[in-house]
C-alpha cells in the first residue's frame, strides 16, 4: 500500500487500520509512507520513472 502522509488525517489513519486489519488476518502486506506526496502527486508521479514511489510500486509489481 502506497500512502501519501499529505493527504488528510483521516485517510492516513484509514490506510493504517486496513494494513493493520489485514495482517491480523495473515495478509502479507507491504507498507509504504511518502511524506512529499498527496494522492493526487503520488497517483500522477507514477507516469514516472525517476519517482521514488514509482520505483518502489515496480519493484513490488515485478516480485516473483
Amino acid at each position: 500500500m502506497l500512502v501519501a502522509i499529505k493527504d488528510s488525517l483521516k485517510i492516513i489513519e484509514q490506510n493504517r487500520a486496513m494494513v493493520n486489519a489485514l495482517k491480523d488476518q495473515g495478509v502479507a502486506v507491504e507498507y509504504q509512507e511518502f511524506p512529499n506526496c498527496d494522492h493526487f502527486n503520488l497517483m500522477h508521479g507514477l507516469r514516472y520513472a525517476e519517482e521514488d514511489h514509482t520505483r518502489h510500486f515496480l519493484t513490488f509489481v515485478q516480485q516473483d
